[in-house]
């Protein structure tokens, strides 16, 4: 598994162990599986479950820098408000 760039900070995943799995049972509907077996076959990615792990991880990461930034500015909306 590729390392994941993921800041030092005291967000809860920081403690989290890498090297425990945990699953996720989702259901995926079938366009969706046979996209992913095409990008299998035609060699594009190596697996499913790694493209999807890479896929979740990096959606997740620009959530985060969006609530980071949200954050922010509301909290610089909010000392001008003050200033007023």
């Amino acid at each position: 598994m590729p390392k994941r760039d993921i800041p030092k900070g005291p967000e809860p995943w920081h403690q989290g162990d890498p090297t425990r799995k945990i699953g996720l049972n989702t259901p995926i509907d079938e366009p969706l599986m046979l996209m992913l077996d095409f990008l299998v076959e035609n060699k594009a990615i190596f697996s499913k479950a790694q493209f999807i792990r890479e896929a979740v991880t990096k959606a997740a990461q620009a959530e985060i820098a969006h609530l980071y930034k949200v954050r922010e500015a509301v909290k610089r909306l909010d000392l001008e408000e003050k200033a007023r």
